[in-house]
């Protein structure tokens, strides 16, 4: 991973913000330093993202507000970026005591901070696999599932499928689910058959074929699922 992290605190009247600054600091190096996965990636080859957290309440340590995530993936041959997650989790809440390492264990919930980071660092690295192999991301999307059973004992929200339709609990249980497989089929279809192509003008009236073809393939979902996180995540 190769994150750029922003802490946000508009509302919180504070003389002295250094504590947001070393939190920004501290998740950056523990996102980018954390080796998620035992594949080899070359530096050029980090997966670019955005963790921007709305700090709306502080107080004892403890922080509460929103978390953005976005991730976009390059494409084969041009100079820009295709959008593929771009979420906003409401159900920001932990605690962090200024100049508190941050550590994390994959089969442990040690706190509610790195269990969000690790979550989200998953589905990251899962829906990048996703795009460039069919079920490459399943390994990743097992663990946001592991995550979410060992995070549930830890009271905070998000967790849990009755904390509202837009909850952590849901976006594991969506890519973990076969009802959903042709989510992840179109991430390939749409970006490794489809864009990554568009460079070669022999290929691109194929490839434009297979665009519209992934996004209609998805159709079944909205006709039992229209409200379904992943696929309203999509779009």
């Amino acid at each position: 991973i190769n994150a750029t992290v922003n802490i946000l605190s508009p509302s919180i009247q504070m003389t002295n913000k250094e504590i947001f600054t070393t939190l920004e600091t501290s998740i950056r190096q523990f996102v980018n330093s954390f080796k998620w996965s035992n594949q080899s990636y070359e530096l050029e080859e980090r997966i670019e993202c955005a963790f921007i957290m709305t700090i709306t309440s502080y107080q004892n340590n403890s922080f509460s507000g929103t978390m953005q995530v976005q991730y976009s993936r390059p494409v084969y041959s041009s100079d820009y970026n295709s959008p593929v997650l771009n979420f906003i989790d409401s159900d920001l809440m932990f605690n962090y005591i200024i100049n508190e390492p941050l550590e994390y264990q994959p089969n442990s919930n040690l706190s509610n901070l790195t269990s969000l980071l690790a979550f989200y660092c998953n589905m990251i690295i899962g829906l990048d696999r996703c795009t460039f192999e069919p079920g490459g991301g399943d390994p990743f999307f097992n663990q946001m599932q592991n995550i979410v059973s060992m995070a549930q004992s830890g009271g905070a929200g998000g967790w849990r499928s009755f904390d509202g339709t837009k909850s952590r609990y849901w976006l594991s249980d969506n890519l973990n689910s076969p009802a959903f497989d042709p989510i992840q089929t179109t991430l390939y279809q749409y970006h490794r058959n489809g864009l990554d192509l568009m460079y070669d003008p022999a290929k691109q009236i194929v490839a434009k074929n297979t665009i519209q073809a992934s996004i209609i393939a998805l159709q079944p979902i909205f006709q039992k699922r229209p409200n379904a996180l992943m696929l309203n995540t999509f779009f």
